[in-house]
């Protein structure tokens, strides 16, 4: 599968149409039972995602990063890779790997699920949910390679895709 395809394209589009046509694409592919949904990661986790979470996962702070700021800005690269959440948890992207790693609260265990798509850069971060038993999604985004690098260091790689080259 080639994740270019799975792009949405927003071509003289207004900020509130490309958010229309994002929030109808979640709502369509990731809230399968009302207000939320359930889907399964690759090793057969169940994944909820929350209609709220929307806002988190595709705004961004018009201020700088978005962990300085409050999110108040839809970041079109983000909407634009709405298609790429599920097709990377579930396992089915060539250059991917999931992460065991720290959360940025400092909290150790249960550690979070970073989701990574090598090339391009790309990733999906999923936290535990309070009993346990699956994961939330929380956020998803476009990066660069550095950045990869520094929130997979320290971590444990638990899957890659199959059809990594060795040495990878």
């Amino acid at each position: 599968m080639y994740v270019n395809d799975l792009i949405l394209n927003f071509n003289n589009l207004t900020d509130t149409r490309i958010l229309e046509l994002t929030l109808s694409c979640y709502k369509q592919i990731y809230l399968n039972r009302g207000r939320f949904g359930v889907h399964f990661a690759h090793d057969g986790e169940p994944v909820l995602f929350h209609e709220t979470t929307f806002y988190h996962a595709f705004y961004t702070s018009s201020k700088g990063p978005p962990y300085n700021a409050r999110k108040d800005k839809l970041d079109r690269q983000r909407a634009a890779r709405v298609r790429w959440i599920k097709e990377l948890i579930e396992g089915r992207l060539p250059n991917s790997a999931c992460w065991e790693v720290t959360a940025r609260s400092g909290r150790i265990m249960p550690p979070n699920r970073l989701y990574v798509l090598y090339a391009p850069a790309y990733l999906v971060w999923l936290e535990p949910r309070k009993n346990n038993i699956g994961w939330n999604f929380s956020s998803a985004y476009h990066t660069d390679p550095v950045y990869l690098t520094e929130k997979t260091r320290g971590g444990n790689k638990i899957w890659k895709y199959p059809k990594e080259k060795p040495g990878d």
